[in-house]
């Protein structure tokens, strides 16, 4: 049985962060991940606010492509041709995520990390100060186990370790309606190889049958993400079709891909993004949260990769405050740090999705006003 300070529960951005920042104090880290093929595949849009290069003491991996202006169009039906409402300056990177990911776990290793891949964590016990918890590999049913004093939850919107936070150790045996995250923003996305004809530029629109939410256009250097995110997960190929063909219509997007539905050799990629907050209770006794798994997406752009790895360096300082007083009960904090830190944005965010989701219609000719309420770009949304 290994035997370590932490277990940190999945390798995506805030998982890779959080052991890496704990090595650098030489705690004792080991990094579970479920996948063979770490955060693959990617299950975002890969968009990152240029101050991310702030919250690492190296420079970081997999930039794919660098951009600086936000547009934002909207249109009140899929007849209605979108217009361009708004320019804004947005700079950024659109990430390789794997890439970018991978890299951090790299040096995390290389200061003397565990990683462990395809592993699982199935359960957990609670005896005598630490947690055993048991790990199964991908496809088996073969187990390893760990022993550790504090677990470390970046495992997602449905979090296993925020199940343990919430039911205790029959969380293994838990529906995922025991999740701490309680709504989500569903999304799909494809990646077709042709060049962006607006490299410089990311761009969202705002249409009412992409129900509470939008769809992008995110440039990479020689393809483009192209997805929606949705308040449902009902319908989602099908409206990306009708999104890509409503851009085709508007000479937005490369005419070969108006028949999105007919080719097969396009994948698409789902996933799914918590909207519901900061979670009521995101550590207890030895247990803490961090990234997805925490509810620190922001409620109406989908966007978490900022605020994960910010959570995991916040979480960091916590672990350390604990481990160093022998005094576990001090992960609570993080509640505290995440509410001061992260906790104003995610709030207004959150009060946006609550006036958008109250008024938005199928149909309704007074749409581009509910946008400029409840959309980033746009003066109204920071009142």
């Amino acid at each position: 049985m290994q035997k370590c300070d932490v277990l940190v529960i999945g390798g995506g951005p805030a998982g890779a962060s959080l052991a890496y920042y704990l090595a650098k104090k030489n705690l004792r880290v080991v990094l579970a991940e479920k996948k063979k093929y770490i955060d693959r595949p990617v299950r975002c849009a890969e968009f990152v606010p240029a101050n991310i290069t702030g919250l690492f003491d190296f420079k970081i991996s997999g930039i794919n492509n660098q951009v600086r202006i936000l547009e934002t169009y909207c249109a009140s039906s899929k007849k209605e041709k979108f217009r361009l409402f708004a320019q804004t300056a947005a700079p950024g990177f659109i990430l390789d995520r794997d890439i970018f990911v991978n890299d951090i776990v790299s040096k995390y290793e290389n200061l003397g990390g565990k990683l462990l891949k395809c592993k699982k964590a199935v359960a957990a016990k609670h005896d005598s100060g630490y947690f055993i918890v048991a790990l199964r590999k991908s496809f088996s049913q073969n187990y390893s186990y760990i022993k550790t004093r504090i677990i470390a939850g970046a495992d997602g919107p449905l979090s296993f370790t925020g199940k343990l936070i919430s039911v205790g150790e029959n969380a293994g045996a838990c529906s995922t309606a025991c999740s701490t995250n309680t709504a989500f923003m569903y999304a799909i996305q494809q990646n077709p190889a042709i060049l962006p004809n607006q490299p410089y530029c990311h761009r969202v629109f705002f249409v009412p049958y992409i129900r509470c939410g939008y769809g992008w256009i995110f440039p990479k250097t020689e393809s483009i993400n192209l997805g929606i995110g949705q308040d449902s997960a009902s319908e989602l190929k099908s409206t990306l079709g009708i999104f890509v063909n409503h851009l085709v219509s508007c000479g937005l997007l490369n005419p070969n891909l108006a028949d999105f539905n007919k080719n097969k050799k396009i994948k698409v990629i789902t996933g799914i993004a918590p909207v519901s907050g900061i979670v009521e209770k995101p550590a207890s006794e030895g247990l803490i949260l961090i990234g997805d798994a925490a509810g620190l997406c922001n409620p109406v752009t989908g966007a978490g990769i900022f605020n994960a790895i910010y959570s995991a360096r916040l979480a960091s300082e916590t672990i350390l405050k604990a481990l160093k007083h022998g005094d576990l009960k001090i992960l609570a904090e993080i509640k505290q740090a995440y509410e001061k830190e992260l906790g104003p944005s995610i709030n207004r965010a959150l009060e946006r999705k609550a006036l958008m989701t109250k008024n938005w219609k199928d149909y309704m000719p007074a749409f581009p006003g509910l946008v400029r309420q409840s959309w980033v770009a746009f003066k109204d949304y920071w009142k």
